[in-house]
């Protein structure tokens, strides 16, 4: 996540519109969980390397797993 704010955007918009295009994949790493739910809809959750759950947005806005793999509740890690 060293991008500026502006690239980050242009390139996740690049490979969400690539992947819809071309009917692909594409797995990436990240951790800032706001800026993850405004581009995709599918999220594996890991803890300590461990998939714990295959989540849609709206069950990762929702699920207790969040604080277990992110040490914070959903309501701060995902404050507006």
């Amino acid at each position: 996540n060293y991008l500026d704010p502006l690239y980050q955007h242009l390139l996740l918009t690049h490979l969400k519109t690539c992947t819809a295009a071309k009917k692909q994949t594409v797995i990436i790493s990240i951790h800032d969980l706001p800026l993850a739910i405004h581009y995709f809809k599918r999220f594996f959750l890991f803890n300590h390397g461990e998939l714990m759950a295959i989540l849609t947005k709206e069950e990762l806005l929702e699920s207790p797993l969040v604080a277990t793999c992110f040490k914070l509740p959903p309501d701060v890690l995902f404050a507006k």
